[in-house]
C-alpha cells in the first residue's frame, strides 16, 4: 500500500498506459541527498518524454515532506512500509521503470 498522509493512493501511482518512473528509497536514513541532482535531472526527460515520476519512501510523511525539500523534488512523494520496498529494490536509492503498468 502506498499513502499520502495516511490515504491509500496504490490505484493512482502507476499509469496503466505509458512510462513511469519510481523513484524507491526503502530506508530513508540511508538515503544520499547527492542523489538528488541526477535523479531530478533523471526525472526532466521522462516528464519531457511524455512520463511519469514517482517517489516512494519507507517512512512517515514527515520524511516525505522533508525528502520533497530537501531534494527539490517536482515530482509526488509517497510514503510505503520498507519491507515492502525492500522486497523491490536493493539499494539506498533505487530506480525501477515501469512500461504500461508492467
Amino acid at each position: 500500500m502506498v499513502t499520502d498522509h495516511d490515504e491509500d493512493v496504490s490505484a493512482y501511482v502507476v499509469e496503466p498506459e505509458g512510462g513511469t518512473l519510481l523513484v524507491v528509497i526503502p530506508e530513508y536514513d540511508r538515503a544520499d541527498v547527492s542523489f538528488t541532482y541526477l535523479v531530478n535531472e533523471l526525472a526532466d526527460r521522462v516528464k519531457n518524454s511524455g512520463g511519469s515520476v514517482v517517489a516512494i519512501i519507507g517512512a512517515g510523511g514527515r520524511q516525505a515532506a522533508e525528502w520533497t525539500d530537501l531534494s527539490m523534488a517536482d515530482y509526488p512523494v509517497y510514503s510505503a512500509d520498507p519491507t515492502q520496498l525492500k522486497e523491490l529494490v536493493r539499494g539506498a536509492v533505487s530506480l525501477v521503470w515501469l512500461r504500461d503498468g508492467v
